[in-house]
């Protein structure tokens, strides 16, 4: 049986919410869409967009995407000009205090 990219999504999903509470994950369409854009004109839909709180979880969840083969990119601001801070797979967006991920 052939593994889809949507079964690899809902498969690393599955697993991310052993340890990251539903509240702080996103999969419905309209925030999916929100998260979607930055500063710039650019604009991709991520499949996930899930808010981190510590380097902790930011550590889980690239052990994860690693596991899975799903690329990830991060958010802090989303002030970038230039599509650094979207994705069409996981967006992961820093919490308030990401400066103080070590």
């Amino acid at each position: 049986m052939t593994t889809t990219k949507q079964d690899t999504y809902i498969k690393f999903l599955h697993d991310v919410q052993t340890f990251i509470p539903q509240e702080r994950i996103y999969t419905d369409e309209l925030r999916r869409l929100a998260w979607g854009t930055d500063a710039g004109f650019y604009r991709l839909i991520p499949q996930i967009v899930i808010r981190s709180k510590d380097e902790d979880e930011v550590s889980q969840l690239l052990r994860l995407a690693t596991r899975h083969g799903v690329p990830v990119t991060f958010r802090a601001a989303g002030t970038s000009l230039s599509g650094q801070a979207i994705s069409d797979s996981v967006l992961i967006v820093a919490g308030k205090h990401w400066e103080q991920y070590s």
